[in-house]
């Protein structure tokens, strides 16, 4: 005798995921889990740590598609409520659970994280519930498929957002070479970092501007040691080119000796293994340097650095003494 709520649409749908056995879905959301707890990926490049973060919310709505799965094979005859509110709860706390878990791989527990994992799960039950027949009986169904359909597409936006937003700077970058840096707009700064604070530009003092309402990148000097500004991620190959141009003004009345390093992707830490520089920025102005690729190249003690692949660009002040800021404009290979 049939259950007094089974229907013909609780059992076929959702008919991929009802075909498959409950211990292998168990088995695939406690992969998906253990990818997040376990991989890692660095800071650096850019691109790697949004696909980590854009991996946050894809992975936990497989694992919603999963839980949804083992809830239908549990309780198959029963009504929408009871099989989506469930999964959302049980992948909360999963989420929860494997960021707090992180401790043990020598992570921090970010809410963040947490907050891409929830909107994953809200996004893929969405998605379900917009195709479930139990949602779409009458009028009010049919407008409530079309509203979960408006959430998933709208969550989807959202997180995809900053993953186009960085692969939007890397295009820029190239389109820039072979400028390395020049401010315009908050493209800009993706790329590059502080040693104490968010990168931002500001307008550059009028006794040294170019131009009215010129843009530069106002660079704090704190107390600690290296403090300055890394371009994180420049043009890699310097080659073709023949001298690095680094446009810089110290609006302080005491002057600024400004390090400048250049690494290589193969750098081993050693400072003889880079190019260090030092040139001396005068009170109150705003100078032009010009370094040569060949001095920069013959930087290692030990080898010549590979202009192919150049890495990380450094610009600071050793100590705590002497200038507080300077401001950088351009930074360009010609």
């Amino acid at each position: 005798m049939a259950h007094p709520q089974q229907d013909s649409s609780n059992l076929v749908w959702p008919r991929q995921l009802t075909r498959l056995p409950p211990w292998m879905l168990f088995t695939a959301v406690t992969l998906l889990a253990l990818a997040i707890l376990y991989v890692e990926v660095p800071g650096r490049p850019l691109i790697l740590h949004s696909l980590q973060k854009f991996g946050h919310p894809v992975v936990f709505g497989l694992i919603a598609v999963g839980l949804f799965g083992i809830r239908r094979h549990v309780r198959p005859f029963g009504g929408p409520l009871g099989d989506y509110l469930p999964t959302l709860l049980v992948g909360t706390a999963l989420g929860i659970f494997t960021e707090l878990a992180q401790i043990i791989t020598h992570r921090d527990p970010a809410l963040r994280d947490v907050v891409l994992d929830v909107r994953g799960i809200i996004c893929a039950l969405s998605l379900l519930a917009a195709f479930d027949p139990r949602c779409r009986r009458g009028t009010i169904g049919t407008k409530a498929s079309w509203f979960f359909l408006a959430t998933a597409a709208l969550i989807a936006t959202v997180t995809l957002a900053p993953l186009v937003w960085v692969s939007a700077a890397y295009t820029d970058r190239a389109m820039m070479a072979p400028v390395l840096f020049k401010p315009r707009h908050t493209l800009d700064l993706l790329l590059i970092s502080l040693t104490d604070t968010a990168p931002e530009l500001g307008t550059l003092p009028t006794a040294f501007a170019h131009t009215p309402g010129e843009l530069a990148l106002r660079v704090p000097l704190t107390t600690r040691p290296y403090a300055g500004v890394v371009l994180d991620e420049p043009l890699s190959d310097w080659r073709p080119q023949h001298t690095l141009h680094i446009d810089v003004t110290n609006p302080t009345h005491v002057e600024l000796p400004l390090h400048i390093r250049v690494q290589d992707r193969i750098h081993n830490g050693v400072y003889s293994d880079r190019f260090e520089g030092i040139e001396v920025i005068a009170p109150t102005s705003r100078r032009m340097i010009e370094i040569p690729l060949e001095r920069i190249a013959t930087g290692p003690r030990n080898r010549r650095l590979d202009l192919r692949h150049v890495g990380p660009v450094m610009l600071y002040k050793m100590g705590g003494e002497g200038a507080r800021e300077f401001w950088l404009s351009t930074v360009e290979l010609r």
